[in-house]
C-alpha cells in the first residue's frame, strides 16, 4: 500500500509537473505572439509616420516648386510689362544730331534702348533750344519745312519747272506732315502743279 501511495504520489507530481510544463510553454509562446503582434502593429505605425512624412515633404516640396514658379512667372511677366512699356515710349521719342551743316533726325527703336536714324537734312539749323529727345511734332515740321521749300524754291525756277520733281518733293514733304494744315497745303500745291502740267499740255498741243 505504501509503494502504490507512493507511485500515485509521484505519478501525480510529474502530472502536475507536465501541467505545469505545458502552461508555462503556452504561456511562452503567447507572450512571443503578442510580442509579435506588437512589433508588426509598431512597425506598421511607424511605416505609415514614414509614408506620411515622406507625403508631407513632397507636399511641401511642390508646393515651394509651384510657389517659385509663380514668383518667378510674376516676376517674368512684370519685366516682361517694363520692357513693352520702355520700348513704346522709346519708339515716341525722337532725338536730332548736329552737325557743321546738316542736321539728322533719328527716332527711337521698339526697344528699351537703340536709335534708327531717319533722314538727314542739309542746310537745316537744329532747334534754338536743344533737348535730349523730342516728340514727333517738335522734329517733323523741320523735315516738312525743308522739303517744302525744296519743293517751291524748284517750281520758282526760270522756264519751264521740272514738274516730276516738284511733285516728288511735295510728297515727300506730305510724309512729314504733322498738322491738318500742314496736309492741306501739300494738297493745294499737289492740286496746283496738276493743274499747271494740264495747262502747260495744253498750250504746248496748240497749233
Amino acid at each position: 500500500a505504501r509503494i502504490k501511495a507512493e507511485e500515485e504520489a509521484k505519478k501525480k507530481a510529474e502530472e502536475e509537473a507536465r501541467i505545469k510544463a505545458e502552461k508555462a510553454e503556452e504561456a511562452r509562446k503567447q507572450s512571443e505572439e503578442a510580442a509579435r503582434i506588437r512589433a508588426e502593429e509598431d512597425a506598421r505605425i511607424q511605416a505609415e509616420e514614414e509614408e506620411a512624412r515622406m507625403l508631407a515633404e513632397k507636399k511641401a516640396r511642390s508646393e515651394a516648386i509651384f510657389k517659385n514658379m509663380l514668383t518667378a512667372g510674376a516676376c517674368f511677366a512684370a519685366l516682361f510689362v517694363l520692357i513693352i512699356g520702355s520700348s513704346i515710349y522709346n519708339k515716341s521719342q525722337y532725338f536730332i544730331k548736329t552737325n557743321k551743316d546738316s542736321i539728322e533726325i533719328w527716332q527711337g527703336a521698339f526697344s528699351p534702348r537703340g536709335k534708327n536714324h531717319i533722314l538727314t537734312l542739309p542746310g537745316v539749323a537744329g532747334p534754338e533750344v536743344a533737348k535730349e529727345a523730342y516728340t514727333r511734332s517738335e522734329v517733323m515740321p523741320l523735315a516738312f519745312n525743308f522739303y517744302m521749300e525744296q519743293a517751291i524754291e524748284e517750281s520758282r525756277k526760270r522756264g519751264t519747272p521740272d514738274f516730276d520733281k516738284v511733285e516728288k518733293l511735295l510728297k515727300k514733304a506730305q510724309t512729314f506732315a504733322s498738322s491738318q494744315d500742314e496736309r492741306q497745303a501739300v494738297a493745294a500745291r499737289l492740286q496746283g502743279i496738276t493743274q499747271a502740267i494740264e495747262n502747260y499740255k495744253a498750250e504746248v498741243a496748240r497749233p
